[in-house]
């Protein structure tokens, strides 16, 4: 394993253990104090985000196999109704066939769509999930900013200072 591998990969487990560490230091010279209180919040989101790894890597069997099912349903429909469709050979002009090659290709397409659309629902429902996920460490440095601020306000601006005392 190459040394740079070897810092780029992270184990939950031992974040985690870190983190509990640093919680009980904390806790251990500030009992009580927003510090404490910010460190058990990382301790509770690295719960969280090893929680949404988790569910990011398998997969949602419920979601793919009502896919499945809504195009294999689709497809039925498709073929009942391309069965029973009578075609007449004589075409009454190029406005006619126009027309009708309009009308085919726009349902072509917009098949292509939904099919689409139910191709990808699966990554859309876990894109959402790890966007919400991404959101959680911001709401902690901001928690952190702004227990800093009370501490230092000559050196931050205007604080929302019911905000602060909310966090403690």
């Amino acid at each position: 394993m190459r040394l740079a591998d070897r810092y780029s990969k992270h184990s939950e487990a031992e974040i985690t253990q870190t983190l509990a560490r640093l919680r009980d230091r904390v806790a251990e010279r500030f009992p009580e104090s927003g510090l404490s209180h910010v460190t058990e919040e990382l301790l509770r989101f690295a719960g969280d985000a090893s929680q949404t790894a988790a569910y990011l890597e398998r997969p949602n069997w419920p979601v793919r196999v009502g896919v499945a099912i809504t195009i294999a349903v689709m497809a039925m429909i498709l073929l009942a109704a391309a069965s029973a469709i009578r075609v007449s050979h004589n075409v009454g002009g190029i406005a006619e066939l126009a027309q009708g090659l309009e009308a085919a290709i726009n349902d072509l397409v917009f098949l292509g769509v939904a099919i689409w659309f139910l191709l990808t629902l699966e990554a859309r429902m876990k894109r959402r999930r790890a966007l919400g996920a991404l959101h959680q460490p911001g709401k902690v440095w901001q928690k952190i900013t702004l227990l800093g601020a009370c501490h230092h306000p000559s050196t931050t601006p205007v604080v929302n200072r019911a905000v602060v005392a909310e966090w403690r």
